[in-house]
């Protein structure tokens, strides 16, 4: 995914992270301004990894990717905060679509 994202021109990727809690930290230190997040990860979930990276950084844009395409997980990350969600298997077009949407709608709120 970080290769698709970078040679796909206008994206630069900072930073990468396995878990919830090195994502916060990862967005701590290098305050990118669109995080790639998933749903399920070890330690601490993708919703709750958003919950905290928006109360810290409402500047932040958060695109949620996951195989859990339901209403439900929509809902979810919706509450959590997310500003797109995403099924993964979406086309590479739609995602650097998305991710630089997200982006410049935050550089405009700043």
């Amino acid at each position: 995914l970080r290769t698709i994202l970078e040679l796909a021109g206008g994206l630069q990727v900072v930073g990468e992270a396995c878990n919830g809690l090195e994502g916060i930290q990862r967005v701590d230190q290098l305050r990118p301004d669109v995080v790639l997040m998933d749903l399920a990860m070890p330690q601490m979930d993708g919703l709750e990894a958003t919950e905290r990276i928006k109360a810290q950084h409402p500047e932040t844009g958060v695109v949620m990717m996951t195989i859990h395409d339901s209403d439900e997980a929509r809902e979810q990350a919706i509450k959590a905060g997310v500003d797109a969600f995403l099924a993964k298997g979406t086309d590479t077009e739609t995602l650097i679509q998305t991710i630089q949407e997200v982006g410049e709608k935050l550089r405009v709120w700043r």
